[in-house]
């Protein structure tokens, strides 16, 4: 099961219709910086049964040509392959 992170998609939908002035670096900031905040709650040593259940999987698309640039959250149990 996958899960496209609902935050990044309203960022992108911002930064696509030029609601918020956000440059394309700025965007990919931003995406990198929740990776990297997700990423650690999703791993922290007090948060045990998330530990070792998700894997982050991370796109990195031009946002001119793609939906997004997204992460999504793969959940470790799931048998479908992505």
């Amino acid at each position: 099961m996958g899960e496209l992170a609902t935050p990044l998609l309203s960022m992108y939908e911002t930064y696509y219709f030029g609601l918020a002035g956000m440059t394309t670096d700025q965007l990919y900031a931003e995406r990198d910086c929740f990776y990297v905040t997700l990423d650690a709650i999703l791993s922290h040593p007090d948060n045990r049964l998330c530990n070792g259940q998700y894997k982050l999987l991370y796109w990195d698309n031009d946002p001119e040509m793609s939906t997004s640039s997204a992460i999504y959250m793969h959940t470790a149990s799931s048998s479908s392959s992505l």
